[in-house]
């Protein structure tokens, strides 16, 4: 796993030439040069303009396909509903900018299955998934229930499966929105104190951020109520995103 600098992408790269290596992954991108020009711009595009400039771009980086030979096929789409897939975890939810409250994941699913064209599917790997599973279990209704599965997954190929059964996903700025990114998921992104550069675009994505900041994002691990909030971002707004996104993209069949 290479850090997100173009130092240690050029490094790697260097062992890899040596033979040192057969792949290189990057998947947090943690510690890119947030500096260096261009701006603005999605952090794989960022990378590979960076790369650009220093050498010839290798055959091999044109392949962004992880090297872990999925051997589980997506789960079936034999079903009536739409799967709108909710993924409420992330690393730094330690921190109340990066994680959007229990109660309003809740609030969120009971919106959505008003419409009884649609199912949920709660999705997670971090310890804490039982415990919010047990939350949707308790207090959704009985109706809803029956609308409602948990796909808890222990591996990178679980969890790819799980995001292909989708047809959205809503999820916090973590590794399944760019996963869902990479595999053109329609999905709404709930986004705290994350910088502009570390977000997707495209007509598949809809981005919800906290706008009443004092301060701009920031990345760094630590807590500052006057930077952007998860805290502060509303149900409403987060299920108008969602009825935007599905009223306006295409359903793949």
């Amino acid at each position: 796993m290479a850090p997100g600098s173009i130092q240690a992408f050029c490094f790697f790269w260097f062992l890899k030439k040596l033979g040192a290596l057969t792949y290189i992954v990057d998947f947090n991108l943690i510690n890119a040069d947030v500096m260096t020009p261009p701006r603005k711009r999605y952090i794989f595009d960022r990378h590979f303009a960076q790369a650009a400039e220093i050498m010839k771009r290798p055959d091999w980086l044109n392949d962004m396909s992880m090297p872990i030979g999925i051997s589980s096929a997506p789960l079936k789409k034999d079903r009536t509903k739409l799967r709108i897939g909710l993924y409420p975890e992330s690393a730094r939810a330690w921190l109340p900018e990066f994680k959007w409250p229990d109660a309003r994941w809740l609030e969120l699913t009971n919106l959505i299955l008003k419409n009884s064209n649609c199912e949920m599917a709660l999705i997670g790997r971090d310890k804490t998934f039982p415990e919010l599973e047990q939350i949707f279990r308790s207090q959704l209704s009985e109706e809803n229930q029956s609308r409602f599965i948990s796909l808890p997954c222990s591996s990178v190929e679980e969890l790819l499966a799980s995001l292909q059964s989708l047809d959205f996903l809503i999820t916090v700025n973590t590794s399944a929105l760019h996963l869902a990114h990479a595999l053109k998921i329609p999905l709404v992104a709930l986004c705290g104190s994350s910088a502009e550069m570390w977000l997707p675009e495209g007509d598949h994505i809809r981005i919800v951020q906290d706008k009443t900041a004092a301060l701009p994002p920031s990345d760094k691990y630590r807590h500052d109520p006057l930077q952007p909030s998860l805290q502060r971002i509303d149900v409403q707004d987060v299920h108008h995103a969602f009825m935007d996104l599905f009223k306006n993209f295409p359903i793949k069949s």
